[in-house]
């Protein structure tokens, strides 16, 4: 019969099966460990949004919670605020709108004032007896009326180009807002994982410090040997180094929230009270239930198209305009109607008689037609060619922009309908991986087991934590870009 060496000696395999069954059923051997460190786990764990009690996590509705969400979108507003990009996107649409008064105008007729002064002098040197001097000083002023008539819609198509320009403005200026918006709360997030891997790196090392005076307590009693000690004082030592990573990533995480929002760095203490919360809670992601309504969902209104698909169509139907403008500049001849209105005043001087010495007036009026057709224009030649080929860039652009639309939302329903079902399997995997390393503490206070065991179980117990966390992390981010795509905009970082 085999043999299974433990604390207790030498004993058959079938007795030490039946003594772990026993201890399993049995009520579990008093400790003589303060139970904090194991209280610390599972209050990280309902902290970071998991409880073996119910399904979903309750933390979710806590106040604790709630303050988290009011935290984030305070940040949000401050991002929104303080972003210079925001300021940037409305400046443009200014300049696209100026250009459109531009392209107005040139449909509304041109009228200029003209004045100017000149004189003259002459002197007859022969015959002798005519010989003498005269000149005169003249003043003329009037205005000058031009309009076009017809030019083959050269310039409507232009402002029709400059009003898809306009409309492209108004569009990435709100995309700009939601893409601020999208990239506060991922930096939110990122700094409320970072606390709560703080968390879980500080109830770890309880953990292990625990371990450690389990250890040593037996050590003392001559019940184990040195390794047992040397085996905890390491995974001890290991747990210190994470939370101090854990610290160090916080930091991080911090500045780069900071950096995002517009809060500069010296003024970190004025939103410490706004910053608190998400570091206290987790921050409340919905239930699996209304996730999967969420991407089932068809978009509302525009929503199904996003803001570069909309942007890149309107780039393309302003690049046709443009081609049309620029071919029928070239090729149609133009028809302006001109108008001019202008008066004269000339002083005569010099040798005349009294009579010629008189200042005259005159007024002169003017209608006309003007015809104007390019024959040999190899700038405009060009421009036309320039114009056609930016019509063909934009349709392909506004075509790839469709299909990578496409390719962002069935990637990202599948991403969290994945992560939803992840988060299932390691909420199980957690429970499991508990109730093991309950049941092994106890088998190792008893003797049954030894401490490598005990070390093994703690392991897969703070690994199943850790991973389920790091699932409701990505499923958190998937979220964000799921509802700001539903919005009209996708996420960079999506493929």
């Amino acid at each position: 019969m085999s043999k299974v060496k433990c604390d207790a000696g030498l004993l058959p395999a079938s007795q030490v099966k039946k003594v772990i069954f026993l201890l399993c059923l049995a009520p579990s051997v008093a400790r003589s460990a303060p139970p904090n460190a194991e209280n610390r786990v599972t209050e990280a764990a309902k902290v970071l949004g998991i409880s073996p009690a119910t399904n979903q996590p309750p933390n979710d509705l806590s106040a604790a919670n709630e303050s988290a969400q009011a935290a984030s979108d305070r940040l949000v507003q401050i991002a929104i605020s303080q972003n210079r990009s925001i300021a940037i996107e409305e400046a443009n649409r200014s300049e696209i709108a100026a250009a459109k008064r531009v392209a107005w105008a040139k449909l509304q007729p041109t009228i200029n004032l003209f004045a100017g002064q000149s004189q003259y002098d002459s002197k007859t040197l022969e015959p002798a007896s005519a010989s003498g001097s005269n000149g005169a000083d003249k003043r003329e002023y009037g205005l000058n009326l031009r309009m076009n008539l017809f030019n083959g819609g050269s310039d409507w198509a232009s402002v029709k180009a400059a009003d898809r320009g306009l409309s492209a403005a108004d569009i990435a200026s709100e995309s700009q807002r939601i893409r601020v918006t999208v990239m506060a709360q991922k930096s939110i997030v990122e700094f409320n994982q970072a606390a709560m891997e703080l968390r879980l790196a500080e109830a770890a090392s309880a953990s292990a410090a625990d371990l450690r005076s389990m250890s040593l307590r037996k050590f003392n009693a001559g019940l184990v040997g040195k390794i047992d000690l040397h085996k905890t004082e390491v995974r001890e030592a290991e747990a210190v180094v994470q939370v101090t990573q854990a610290r160090l990533n916080l930091e991080q995480a911090k500045i780069s929230l900071l950096r995002t929002c517009g809060i500069d760095h010296n003024r970190t203490n004025e939103f410490a009270d706004v910053i608190a919360p998400l570091e206290k809670a987790s921050l409340p992601i919905p239930s699996h239930e209304k996730i999967t309504q969420m991407i089932s969902a068809k978009p509302p209104g525009e929503g199904a198209v996003t803001f570069a698909e909309r942007i890149a169509t309107l780039h393309s139907e302003k690049a046709d305009l443009e081609s049309k403008a620029a071919y029928r500049s070239r090729w149609i001849p133009a028809i302006d109607f001109t108008a001019s209105l202008a008066r004269n005043t000339s002083d005569p001087r010099g040798d005349v008689s009294s009579t010629q010495n008189i200042t005259s007036t005159s007024q002169t009026q003017m209608l006309g037609l003007e015809l104007n057709w390019k024959l040999w224009a190899p700038a405009d030649d060009g421009r036309v060619a320039a114009s056609i080929a930016s019509r063909e860039k934009a349709e392909l652009k506004a075509s790839d922009t469709r299909e990578r639309t496409q390719a962002i939302r069935a990637e990202l329903m599948a991403r969290i309908t994945s992560l939803v079902e992840t988060l299932q399997t390691l909420r199980q995997a957690w429970e499991r991986t508990s109730r093991l390393y309950d049941a092994e503490t106890d088998l190792y206070q008893a003797g049954a087991v030894d401490i490598f065991e005990l070390i093994n179980s703690e392991t897969q117990r703070l690994g199943a934590l850790k991973s389920w966390r790091q699932s409701r992390h990505s499923l958190h981010l998937a979220l964000i870009e799921w509802e700001a795509l539903n919005r009209g905009f996708a996420s960079e970082s999506s493929p």
